[in-house]
């Protein structure tokens, strides 16, 4: 027989958001059957409300999850549980408590209180690493576990469009204006290693958020996502304490600002128009990917810091930074 659980909301949203974390893998174990979502209707109505409201989650499936055999009938009483904050939270609480199994959940306040639970409350990975992995369904995701982290880099399909994009721009834009002693085949030479200059900077950013995890210790996704803007920082399981999470999610736009101000070093040398034209590309590409990856929406580095500065003020983080990622996007 499956393993049974509750999912608290946020679950659903980080796998929507998340597609190699771990609460992406649990989802996905109900989909396939290998773990059973224990639900009422108090809870199945707060998820599929709670995802409505959030733009670019308004169309994920996850009715079909809750499954009518799955269903808790009997009585779970959300008034017993008002030392947790967020009445939202102490329906899934009293869900848990009363069908005697365990809670997965990242809602702070719920982990805070899971002392005064009867049933385990556990994080999407914890839950994992307990129940899932045990039983042979997939890794872990620890460092231990998978390729290296090179391997782990999937790049977005967009790639395929903005690799030639970028090569023309390069060599029919930008190096007309910053080396136009460069011509014919130089010039076209030089915007292929541009080109490629591009494509590591992109790279130096996802493996510099994946050297400060494994350093702090927190888990590695299976696949990192690579697109357009760097990598989806929140396609990550969260890290354990909250200062090693805003630490990872720094690691990235720190690592492009620290390329953007070794290019801008090696420019003020002026070393010659290739080279110089080439430090300046890594210095404002690198740049702008720092400022983008800071803005505070869902799903750039900065929504994850927003997430972390709200922890405790507001009720819901994950919804005011998915707000903020979809305003963004407008």
């Amino acid at each position: 027989m499956p393993p049974r659980a509750v999912f608290d909301t946020n679950v659903f949203v980080a796998a929507g958001f998340n597609p190699a974390s771990h609460a992406a893998r649990l989802v996905g174990a109900v989909r396939e059957g290998e773990l059973t979502l224990v639900w009422n209707a108090d809870t199945r109505a707060e998820v599929l409300n709670t995802l409505s409201r959030i733009p670019p989650l308004a169309g994920l499936d996850v009715a079909a999850l809750f499954r009518p055999e799955a269903e808790f009938r009997a009585a779970a009483a959300p008034t017993g549980y008002g030392a947790i904050p967020d009445p939202a939270d102490r329906v899934f609480a009293a869900l848990a408590d009363a069908a005697g199994v365990p809670l997965v959940t990242n809602d702070a306040h719920l982990l805070d209180h899971r002392a005064a639970m009867r049933v385990p409350v556990l994080t999407p990975r914890a839950f994992w690493d307990a129940t899932m992995a045990a039983r042979g369904t997939g890794t872990s995701g620890g460092e231990e576990a998978g390729p290296d982290t090179l391997r782990r880099l999937r790049s977005s399909p967009l790639w395929l469009l903005a690799a030639p994009a970028t090569l023309w721009l390069c060599g029919a834009v930008y190096l007309p204006i910053a080396a136009p002693a460069l011509v014919g085949t130089a010039r076209w030479l030089v915007a292929l290693i541009l080109a490629v200059l591009t494509v590591l900077s992109f790279v130096a950013h996802a493996l510099a958020h994946a050297a400060v995890a494994r350093r702090l210790g927190a888990p590695l996704p299976d696949r990192i996502p690579l697109g357009l803007l760097g990598d989806v920082a929140q396609a990550w399981a969260p890290a354990a304490v909250p200062r090693h999470e805003a630490l990872i999610a720094l690691a990235g736009p720190g690592a492009s600002a620290a390329l953007a101000g070794l290019g801008g070093l090696l420019w003020s040398a002026q070393l010659g128009p290739a080279p110089d034209a080439a430090a300046l590309f890594v210095a404002i590409l690198n740049g702008a990917l720092a400022a983008l990856n800071l803005a505070p929406g869902f799903p750039l580095d900065g929504g994850r810091l927003v997430q972390l500065a709200l922890q405790g003020v507001v009720r819901r983080p994950e919804r005011v930074s998915a707000a903020l990622g979809a305003a963004l996007a407008c």
